[in-house]
């Protein structure tokens, strides 16, 4: 859907997930599906909105606890392929949204594509459950991480700007903001 600057991708990690060849490594796999696979890049491809922003119901880096299997590093090269995509196709202001892992955390994955631009990856979880401890694994993109219980992503953007703005914040129940990540328009994009 779009809303005003922004176009988001709501993506379906469990339907397709291991029933057929990757579109990407047919040696593997896929994840997102054939049909779902050309929806989204082929969307990617036509899409001028300022920020784009892809959500998925799974964390997209692999720094899980122990025994957790659905992250997007399972699936590591359909999600290095789509990021190859966005760089290779010079795809500006694409933004990571995923969860799931009972924590919020930000983190900034350097691009796969000699053309490409790092990718934010913003983590909210949990909205209604509780924290696990274990779930705090190091990765080297971390940018923030909260352990806190009943948090949310509240997404800002600010496209009158010249260099138009996306404000991520993590935000407690008493909405106090425990993080926040903001970029520009200018930072999201291929060289």
């Amino acid at each position: 859907f779009r809303w005003g600057p922004a176009e988001v991708w709501v993506l379906d990690t469990r339907w397709w997930a291991n029933t057929e060849p990757s579109p990407a490594d047919p040696s593997k796999k896929s994840l997102l599906g054939a049909a779902q696979w050309r929806w989204v890049t082929e969307g990617l491809k036509r899409s001028d909105a300022t920020f784009k922003v892809l959500a998925s119901g799974m964390i997209w880096n692999g720094s899980v606890r122990p025994l957790k299997r659905d992250h997007w590093a399972n699936w590591k090269s359909e999600r290095d392929a789509l990021w190859r995509f966005i760089g290779d196709n010079h795809i500006p202001g694409v933004v990571l949204v995923g969860g799931d892992i009972h924590r919020s955390r930000a983190l900034r994955h350097p691009p796969i594509s000699p053309k490409g631009y790092p990718l934010t990856e913003l983590i909210s979880s949990p909205l209604a459950n509780t924290i696990i401890v274990t779930a705090k694994v190091p990765h080297p993109g971390l940018l923030h991480d909260a352990a806190e219980q009943h948090t949310f992503l509240l997404v800002t953007i600010d496209g009158t700007r010249d260099d138009p703005t996306l404000l991520a914040e993590v935000r407690n129940h008493e909405d106090k903001v425990l993080f926040a990540v903001p970029l520009k328009a200018s930072e999201l994009r291929t060289r």
